[in-house]
């Protein structure tokens, strides 16, 4: 019988959809078909290290995380960060500018990508903007995914609304739109954009266990998805989760049209003038018309961002570091 190998997995915060998305599902995917066992680690010490052939850093950006990993390498454990923003371009606009603004955390995030021995990245612009800082970093990017495991069937009779979902750090991204929203009767899942409209709006907070959230987002079951974000270098560094999110839950989507957000089925804009455009065309759509639109998008989607299908890339990138690591460490002189 074949070992079982064993990833220790350092995650910040496990209530955190990031960590949702990055780690905890794909991590028990992991285990649960393939040949892993995952261990979630608090604290690192050199006694417990010894029992790992890997260890799993998701987002990490604090001096203990650092200080961990460096223990990991000094017993010849690989290590593999995962980080699913540009963290060095978190623009002043963004709620969390403060955070990643300190000097301390940035140079933490810095160490840890020079430390690791494979980075993992959600967007091949998060992955151009690491190369150019460390070119002779192993950098893989595997895209978010939706777990079939719980979001397996697309809403079948979506209703009437059109749904934007998200939090506060999406407010420039909506104030730049807010001549447009404030045109539509729109549902706000997650944020109360106080400078919309009262009378054009509905507030839905959504609870914060991540399972949950994704349910009240499939119970809300939108005519219409819409992705309203800044032209930024942050932005384009963000994922398509939005999109996936809301084609599982049943809309047909208006998205940023950047190649992140390019698939079938789904209405772009470049502009916030083509916002306003393509928003007034799908709200007078036939709802034969968004069906089809939902449906091919979510086809798309179940042929190409399902966490069966990502993990076979997390898989190969971690085996390849389990790998070069015991190459490095029988290499004869």
């Amino acid at each position: 019988m074949n070992r079982r190998i064993k990833i220790a997995a350092c995650i910040p915060n496990l209530a955190d959809a990031t960590a949702y998305y990055r780690a905890v599902a794909p991590l028990s995917h992991l285990q649960q078909y393939y040949d892993y066992d995952i261990t979630l680690l608090e604290q690192v010490n050199s006694l417990v290290a010894h029992f790992y052939d890997l260890a799993f850093f998701q987002r990490p950006t604090a001096a203990p995380h650092v200080a961990a990993m460096t223990q990991f390498k000094k017993l010849g454990v690989p290590v593999i960060v995962d980080y699913d923003d540009d963290l060095l371009r978190v623009p002043e606009d963004n709620t969390a500018y403060f955070v990643y603004a300190d000097p301390n955390l940035r140079q933490n995030y810095l160490n840890a990508v020079q430390i690791a021995d494979h980075v993992i990245v959600s967007t091949e612009q998060i992955k151009q903007g690491l190369l150019a800082i460390f070119p002779d970093k192993k950098v893989s990017v595997v895209k978010n995914a939706i777990d079939e495991r719980v979001c397996h069937t697309q809403q079948a009779t979506p209703g009437e609304r059109i749904v934007w979902r998200g939090t506060n750090t999406h407010v420039h991204d909506l104030f730049q739109m807010k001549d447009t929203l404030n045109q539509h009767q729109i549902t706000y899942f997650g944020y109360n954009p106080w400078f919309v409209d009262q009378s054009q709006k509905q507030i839905k907070a959504p609870v914060l266990e991540v399972i949950d959230y994704l349910y009240s987002l499939y119970s809300l079951a939108p005519r219409i998805g819409i992705v309203p974000l800044v032209d930024s270098q942050f932005n384009r560094g963000k994922s398509n989760i939005a999109l996936l999110e809301l084609v599982w839950a049943g809309a047909a989507c208006l998205v940023p049209d950047w190649d992140e957000w390019k698939i079938p089925g789904t209405a772009g804009y470049s502009t916030p003038e083509e916002f306003k455009d393509s928003l007034s065309t799908l709200s007078s759509m036939p709802k034969d018309q968004l069906d089809d639109m939902r449906k091919q998008a979510w086809f798309h989607i179940q042929n190409h961002y399902r966490l069966s299908h990502t993990n076979l890339e997390r898989d190969l990138v971690f085996r390849s570091a389990i790998s070069d690591q015991f190459k490095r460490l029988t290499k004869t002189v």
